[in-house]
């Protein structure tokens, strides 16, 4: 099936209205696209190709997206127990350092923690 971009993603997936507004500012794995220096060059991220973005394998998904929103039915990792889970932790930007890429997961949970409070509220 191919998508049109992020609502039609999540529209196929039956995402609330509140859920598709949080996944236009945020990936399923909590990272924000806009500070990426990727996005928009190469990139045209993560929601907007149904998590095929240039990382991944050419025309595969990202394995967070995979994951998340494919396997699970699921907007993001946010309700996740595992989180961050042995996919998490063998995604990653090799150019990070140790310290880097761990501060990379703490800024996404996060951020996928102020998504929570924000579903918990629109409830």
């Amino acid at each position: 099936m191919k998508y049109e971009g992020i609502d039609d993603c999540l529209m196929h997936r039956g995402a609330a209205a509140k859920g598709q507004q949080l996944g236009r500012q945020l990936t399923c794995c909590g990272t924000e696209c806009t500070e990426c220096g990727f996005y928009e060059n190469v990139c045209a991220g993560c929601n907007e190709s149904c998590g095929r973005v240039f990382h991944a394998p050419e025309g595969k998904a990202c394995p967070i997206y995979d994951c998340a929103v494919n396997r699970k039915k699921r907007t993001s990792c946010a309700q996740c127990k595992n989180l961050p889970c042995e996919i998490w932790k063998t995604t990653r930007d090799p150019a990070l350092s140790e310290q880097e890429f761990a501060e990379s997961i703490r800024k996404r949970i996060e951020n996928l923690q102020e998504v929570l409070k924000i579903e918990k509220c629109a409830r």
